[in-house]
């Protein structure tokens, strides 16, 4: 079983979106209910951003959320 960070890297480099000196995959956040709450300056990079739905539907899907925020 693939761990988050390995799903969000596998997925990034499928969109040759990838660089690890760059994008740092947050290790804090709080869960509420169905909202992942990140800190403030989490998935800011110009390169999570062109990523978009894709990959914020599959951070909803691997925490099991429906919202997520910074």
């Amino acid at each position: 079983m693939m761990t988050l960070d390995s799903c969000i890297e596998k997925f990034m480099k499928s969109k040759n979106l990838w660089n690890p000196n760059e994008l740092k995959i947050p290790k804090k956040y709080e869960k509420h209910g169905d909202l992942i709450l990140f800190p403030i300056d989490s998935f800011s990079h110009k390169n999570w951003v062109t990523a978009g739905d894709e990959l914020w539907n599959l951070i909803c899907k691997e925490y099991q959320v429906t919202k997520i925020a910074r």
